[in-house]
């Protein structure tokens, strides 16, 4: 399954609110970014001054729509001062933060992500969704809204995952043998490189979601359920999306009195390769769920 950023609401507009990263005295922030020691563990949100359970409300005068928005803004000014907007205990913070190129970040001594030329801009911090209390009619259809949004962003996940730097960023996760985990704490997080997990994660992640609360349950019980089912549409045998195209393609070639039928054997060597391509992903995502278990996201 994908790990997408949540997206929370608040009364100045729409967020998402923010928890330190999980581990994060392993990471080595450079002193050219933020100020601190080379080997120190703090990150440029922390010395900025944001605290767990600030809302982002705007950045340098944008009113921000979702985290999307925000994670993109700070990717693009590396090295570039930023000015945030936050909400704390109802009222207005502004505070300056300076985005490190995540190329420069290390774990464990090793360089936290793959090499790329295009940098990217972290804060260190966690987006996460704060609880808003709604009546039951506006809750209906906010959470059709939800829905489709958090559909939309799993959708995204799983093209990222499947494209050409993602096929790329997997590899290396899985030929990795250091700091992998951390790394993917850290893309997970920012919504970009997104992992698949296992049922060994899956579990793992049911495990430490239960003592997180039952909110963090229902939430993780619903992205798994949306991740099965967008996954399993894709219109290929043997998902159910493959039995879905013949169907219609069956239905748009058949003509009255004439029902035209799919010839099923053309398709198995396609469908071989699906499977194959199935069982690569499972083993490689238990391997990584077993020697790079990610960080409990709910901390």
């Amino acid at each position: 399954m994908t790990s997408p950023a949540p997206i929370a609401s608040s009364p100045s507009g729409v967020g998402s609110r923010l928890r330190w990263r999980a581990r994060r005295s392993t990471s080595s922030w450079p002193s050219s970014s933020c100020g601190s020691s080379s080997q120190g563990t703090a990150s440029p949100a922390r010395l900025a001054g944001l605290q767990p359970g600030d809302v982002f409300v705007s950045i340098d005068g944008r009113n921000l729509a979702s985290s999307d928005q925000l994670v993109s803004y700070i990717q693009g000014h590396a090295g570039q001062q930023v000015t945030l907007v936050v909400k704390r205990h109802g009222d207005l913070q502004t505070i300056r933060v300076t985005p490190i190129d995540e190329r420069t970040v290390k774990v464990q001594g090793q360089t936290a992500v793959p090499p790329s030329a295009t940098p990217y801009g972290i804060i260190g911090v966690q987006l996460t969704s704060p609880v808003q209390t709604t009546n039951p009619i506006v809750a209906v259809g906010k959470s059709t809204t939800d829905l489709g949004r958090f559909s939309w962003v799993t959708l995204k996940a799983l093209g990222s995952v499947f494209s050409p730097h993602g096929i790329s960023n997997y590899t290396h996760q899985v030929t990795s043998p250091t700091g992998t985990s951390q790394s993917q704490q850290q893309a997970t997080s920012n919504n970009n490189n997104p992992r698949l997990t296992s049922p060994i994660g899956i579990v793992r992640l049911a495990s430490q979601a239960s003592h997180a609360g039952l909110r963090d349950v229902l939430t993780l019980l619903f992205s798994i359920n949306v991740f099965v089912g967008l996954f399993n549409l894709f219109p290929m045998l043997p998902l159910d999306g493959g039995h879905v195209a013949i169907a219609v393609y069956e239905r748009a070639r058949s003509r009255r009195g004439r029902r035209y039928h799919v010839d099923v054997a053309k398709l198995l060597p396609a469908t071989y390769l699906v499977f194959l391509v199935l069982v690569v992903l499972g083993v490689t995502a238990i391997y990584m769920d077993v020697t790079h278990p990610l960080a409990n996201p709910f901390q």
